[in-house]
């Protein structure tokens, strides 16, 4: 596998590092030496300067030797080697390459961000026109037709009569009969059956429920002696196909009776995220049955 050339660069860094720490400890001792060397060299210029001041004295002998032996002592010079003048040479040029590369990478590295700052706002664009077009779909599905043999069956039997007096019967899951008519004219979205375990988080705390159906608009919970009153703000927390989820929602029915008790729970300011996710979990499941939202 290739390495990438941010990998390249980092092992040139590290060993850039290493040489320049080497470097700076040969300078401290080039500056140590460099030290001793002028301390020497005044030391000589004074002793040499003692000598001649015993050349007219009974020591003159000695000193004059003396002062001969002094005058082939010299400070040994600092002459740099031929390697590192040549690397010198090679790191001043390799400088100016590294200057026009970092340019160079600053203009690569800017177009990129541009263009991904362009994608992120495609994706974004799509994202919101696949949940319009979800939102569309959901809306626009018909009604399951009737199979054939109930629809000859109606036309052939002579109309009943209808009682007026006598109460809508409730639907599986839908609010108390009092109500069901109204709601009738509402509900557009299906319904699929999802027995999930849930969290429901309310100003009268937190609770533990089971979700027996849920729609693009809201869901139903099964409860037994959990009950909230309607119009409770309630959030809650579920998981569909993938993480959990949090939605937040309102308690638009309560059901205490019946085959099926529990809470119906509008769903209420759904960001694009959480509705993407509603639309695509329902349009891959079977309708349970279509009736009003609530």
């Amino acid at each position: 596998m290739k390495e990438r050339p941010s990998d390249e660069i980092m092992r040139a860094l590290e060993k850039e590092r290493q040489l320049s720490g080497q470097e700076l400890e040969l300078l401290d001792q080039s500056a140590a030496v460099d030290a001793r060397a002028r301390a020497v060299r005044k030391e000589l210029d004074e002793v040499r300067v003692a000598l001649q001041a015993l050349s007219g004295t009974s020591a003159r002998g000695q000193a004059e030797l003396l002062f001969l032996d002094l005058v082939a002592c010299a400070v040994p010079p600092y002459h740099a080697t031929r390697e590192t003048a040549l690397a010198l040479e090679q790191r001043k040029k390799a400088a100016a390459a590294r200057r026009q590369a970092v340019l160079a990478e600053t203009t690569v590295i800017g177009t990129r961000s541009q263009q991904v700052d362009a994608l992120a706002a495609t994706v974004a664009a799509a994202r919101n026109k696949a949940v319009e077009l979800s939102s569309r779909v959901a809306v626009e599905l018909p009604h399951p037709a009737a199979p054939v043999e109930t629809q000859a069956a109606a036309s052939a039997a002579p109309a009943a009569p209808v009682p007026t007096a006598a109460p809508a019967p409730a639907s599986p899951d839908g609010p108390p009969p009092g109500q069901a008519g109204a709601r009738m004219k509402t509900r557009v979205h299906k319904r699929v059956r999802l027995e999930r375990k849930l969290t429901m988080t309310s100003p009268a705390g937190t609770f533990i429920g089971f979700c027996r159906n849920i729609s693009v608009g809201g869901l139903f919970i099964t409860t037994y002696d959990s009950f909230l009153p309607s119009g409770t703000q309630v959030e809650l927390t579920l998981t569909l196909d993938g993480p959990p989820i949090r939605i937040a929602g309102v308690i638009r029915f309560v059901r205490k009776k019946g085959d099926t008790v529990g809470m119906g729970v509008e769903f209420e300011n759904n960001t694009p995220d959480i509705d993407l996710t509603l639309y695509t979990f329902m349009n891959r499941q079977e309708a349970e049955f279509w009736e009003p939202e609530e």
